[in-house]
C-alpha cells in the first residue's frame, strides 16, 4: 500500500482522523460558545446540528461518494445563529426551574407527614424537565416550532424507545456525577471535555435517538403543513 493512498483524505484512516478533528474543532467551538453561561442554550443547539449535519454527509458519502466531509466552523455558526434567542430562553428557562426545584426540595424535605411526600412530586417534575431539556434540543435544532410543539415532540421521542432514551439519559447524566463526586480525576475529565467528550456524547445520543427523533419530526412537520393549508 502507498503511504499517499493511505494518508489521503478518501482512505479510512484519512477519514477517520478528518472526522477525528471535526469533532474536536466542534467541542472546541461548543465549549468556548458556552463560557458566558447564558449562551449554553444556542451552542447546544449548534453541537447538535452540526452532528446531525456531519450524519448526513457521512451518509450521502456512503451512497454517493461525495466525501461526506463539513466545514465544522461554518456548520456550527450556522446553528448557533438559527433562532437564538430562543435558545437561550429555553436555557434560562431550564436552570431556572432546576434552581427553584433544588430550593424547594431543601424546604419540603424538613417538612413532616402528607406534606413531606411534596419532595417526590418537585423531584418528579423536575425529572420531566430534565427529559424534555435532553432531547427538545436536538430537535430544535432541526425543527422551528412552539414552546409548546417542541415540549410534545421531546416527550413523544423519549418515550418512542424508552431502552434507548434511557441510554441517552445515562450518557448525559453518568458524566456529570463522576464531575461531581471523582475530585482524583477530575483533571482528565476537564480534558477530556474540552477536547472532544461533549461532542462524542453528543453523536452518540443523536445515533441513538434518531430513528425516533426522524419519525416524530415527520409527524411534526406534516401537521404544520396541515395547519398553514387550513390558514389559507
Amino acid at each position: 500500500m502507498k503511504i499517499g493512498g493511505f494518508l489521503s483524505n478518501d482512505s479510512m484512516f484519512g477519514k477517520v482522523m478528518t472526522k477525528f478533528g471535526t469533532m474536536i474543532v466542534l467541542n472546541i467551538l461548543f465549549v468556548i460558545s458556552c463560557l458566558p453561561f447564558i449562551t449554553i442554550g444556542p451552542a447546544l443547539s449548534a453541537l447538535y446540528y452540526s452532528i446531525i449535519e456531519m450524519l448526513r454527509k457521512e451518509e450521502e458519502d456512503m451512497v454517493l461518494g461525495t466525501g461526506g466531509e463539513i466545514n465544522p466552523v461554518t456548520v456550527y455558526f450556522k446553528g448557533f445563529r438559527r433562532d437564538f434567542s430562543k435558545c437561550m430562553l429555553y436555557w434560562i428557562l431550564f436552570v431556572g426551574i432546576m434552581i427553584m426545584g433544588t430550593i424547594n426540595i431543601q424546604i419540603s424535605g424538613s417538612w413532616k407527614g402528607i406534606m413531606g411526600n411534596l419532595t417526590y412530586v418537585i423531584i418528579s417534575v423536575m425529572l420531566i424537565v430534565y427529559v424534555i431539556f435532553i432531547f427538545g434540543f436536538p430537535l430544535h435544532s432541526q425543527y422551528k416550532g412552539s414552546f409548546k410543539r417542541i415540549v410534545s415532540m421531546a416527550l413523544q421521542t423519549a418515550f418512542i424507545s424508552p431502552g434507548r432514551s434511557l441510554a441517552v439519559l445515562l450518557l448525559y447524566s453518568v458524566p456529570l456525577v463522576l464531575i461531581r463526586y471523582d475530585e482524583v480525576n477530575k483533571p482528565l475529565y476537564a480534558f477530556i471535555f474540552c477536547f472532544f467528550g461533549c461532542s462524542l456524547i453528543a453523536e452518540m445520543a443523536v445515533k441513538l435517538i434518531r430513528p425516533a427523533m426522524t419519525s416524530v419530526l415527520a409527524a411534526g412537520r406534516a401537521e404544520r403543513t396541515v395547519e398553514k393549508t387550513e390558514g389559507t
